[in-house]
């Protein structure tokens, strides 16, 4: 079977987004004061699963959430580092698929 149509997950699948999602988060949670009620790494363990579990576990009200998803969707003007960027083969894997017909 040749499969034409591909569809990809662009975050952690085409770009390596998860730091500077992460990132965002932090600036949030410094920002209103939640980073000492939590284990960072367990939050970032839920953000890894989906927002909405990350929100669940950390219980976040409606305004900083608001915020964390601008400041996560603000890439080309952010000051959040590090940057999303693509992974290493990325190009390569889009390009082959172009190559074959997809």
């Amino acid at each position: 079977m040749k499969y034409k149509n591909y569809i990809w997950h662009f975050d952690g699948t085409l770009y390596d987004s998860y730091p500077h999602i992460y990132s965002a988060l932090l600036t949030v949670m410094n920002e209103y004061g939640m980073t000492q009620q939590f284990d960072m790494e367990t939050v970032r363990r839920y953000l890894q699963v989906s927002f909405a579990e990350m929100r669940k576990y950390t219980e976040m009200a409606d305004e900083p959430y608001a915020k964390f998803n601008d400041l996560h969707h603000r890439t080309a003007d952010s000051d959040i580092t590090p940057p999303i960027v693509p992974f290493d083969d990325a190009e390569r894997v889009l390009a082959a698929v172009i190559e074959r017909g997809g």
